[in-house]
């Protein structure tokens, strides 16, 4: 139960003469002190939740006279107090945090009249938030904002914003990224060191992937000099399997329509294959095999995907019968005629054979 606040933190700790109570601290022994004894004497008060919002901080709080209620705090003892005993007496409203918007903090409850609501009490202060460009905000901490896929060597990127809604300035404003490897995160778009009352700014965040890994980094947003809050940008890279099925499918599973096995165009091609020969697993098609004759030779003109993009290994066999275990790549050269676009023509000579019909098939694996 700790959570950052104007000149320090807010959190909950018990000691022998009070038991527990809220406390605030600004990082030194003489900057610590307890905020409120809210139950007198060594009693504990019990305190179910906290959020920082604003200058100041909302608590789920249960006391015997109360119950569980909604109270908030400026960081001052006098300043500490229920915001409204929605359950007369003992009964309990057992308030839950939803969000912060035009200025005021939202939350659920129960009354003794109503079912579950939706309330809401007003904001002092600054109260800073981030969420999508044009969705939903969110506290300043806890917050993940995921980025497309990509594939290693390429770049993804996606915006968020950053706004202000409460009621006053945010001053000295700025947005620190871990270290790490050059080129991997940067933020496009500049952080101003103010945001005056209901204002936003949008960032976008920018994911450079280096290999088949995923990447997690903390964001911590930093205002006067103490940290606000702290959310992730998450760093998707996808191996060419994986692309491609998101490219298809949009999604990156081995199953259904998805599988490898699968064949929902119907062409007698499977999923598999038609990533292997650089082929749509949408629109029915077939092997592009032609035979080219060069003198006594006989050589076999196909096209693959390039392996390094598919995740898929293709190869030529041969067979003067087709009979099980006749199969064989023995003695074939191959070499790479053409590529564009990740598409290669491949010619596959065949070894010298005394038959009159030679019989070829390529052969599709994954690795």
């Amino acid at each position: 139960n700790i959570v950052s606040a104007r000149n320090g933190i807010f959190f909950t700790t018990s000691s022998p003469g009070n038991g527990t109570e809220l406390w605030k601290s600004s990082g030194t022994p003489a900057g610590t002190s307890m905020v409120a004894d809210l139950t007198p004497g060594s009693t504990s008060t019990t305190f179910l939740w906290q959020r920082k919002v604003g200058d100041g901080v909302f608590l789920s709080i249960r006391k015997p006279e109360t119950g569980a209620e909604l109270w908030a705090s400026n960081g001052t003892s006098a300043g500490t107090r229920i915001v409204e005993d929605l359950a007369a007496g003992t009964g309990e409203s057992n308030p839950t945090a939803v969000a912060i918007a035009a200025g005021k903090f939202l939350y659920a409850a129960t009354t003794v009249t109503t079912d579950r609501e939706l309330r809401s009490v007003a904001v002092s202060g600054a109260s800073l938030s981030f969420g999508t460009v044009d969705g939903f905000d969110a506290p300043p901490y806890g917050w993940t904002r995921t980025l497309p896929w990509c594939r290693p060597g390429q770049t993804s990127e996606a915006s968020f914003r950053v706004s202000n809604l409460g009621d006053s300035p945010a001053t000295g404003l700025s947005l620190v990224l871990p270290p790490s490897p050059p080129g991997e995160f940067e933020f496009v778009g500049v952080m101003p060191e103010t945001l005056a009352a209901g204002e936003s700014v949008v960032i976008t965040a920018r994911f450079t992937s280096p290999s088949i890994l995923n990447r997690r980094i903390p964001v911590t947003l930093r205002r006067d000099d103490f940290t606000e809050g702290v959310f992730h940008i998450d760093g998707q890279s996808l191996g060419p399997e994986e692309w491609w099925r998101t490219r298809f499918y949009g999604t990156i599973l081995n199953l259904g329509k998805a599988a490898d096995e699968s064949d929902p165009d119907g062409d007698g091609l499977s999923n598999l294959a038609e990533r292997a020969l650089g082929n749509s697993p949408l629109t029915s098609d077939q092997p592009e095999l032609a035979i080219l004759y060069n003198g006594g030779s006989r050589t076999v003109s196909y096209r693959r995907a390039n392996p390094l993009g598919s995740g898929c290994l293709c190869q030529l066999e041969w067979s003067d019968t087709m009979k099980s275990g006749t199969w064989t790549s023995e003695g074939i050269s191959e070499s790479l005629a053409s590529e564009a676009q990740g598409i290669q023509t491949i010619h596959a000579t065949l070894p010298p054979s005394n038959n009159s019909a030679l019989f070829a098939r390529v052969r599709m694996t994954k690795p």
